[in-house]
């Protein structure tokens, strides 16, 4: 049974190109669907809006649940890596 991959994304080229590059390397291990969020544009280093444009889009897709299943303190962990 595939993984399920939510991208959040309103950019459908963006959409393409990483369902072409998971089709490619996944071998259908991982199914792609996407969803379309209205994100503030935000300005600082990639690592930072990165992190905080995943934070936000986690708090509205998953109504904060994420938390207690560890979803970010695995990014925390890898953002503090160092």
């Amino acid at each position: 049974m595939p993984k399920t991959l939510l991208f959040i994304t309103g950019n459908s080229n963006k959409l393409r190109e990483v369902q072409t590059i998971l089709s490619a390397t996944t071998e259908g291990a991982v199914e792609l669907q996407s969803r379309d969020l209205d994100l503030p544009e935000l300005q600082g280093s990639v690592e930072e809006v990165s992190m905080e444009k995943c934070r936000r889009a986690a708090e509205i897709v998953s109504c904060g649940l994420e938390r207690g299943m560890g979803w970010l303190g695995g990014i925390e962990r890898w953002r503090n890596r160092d």
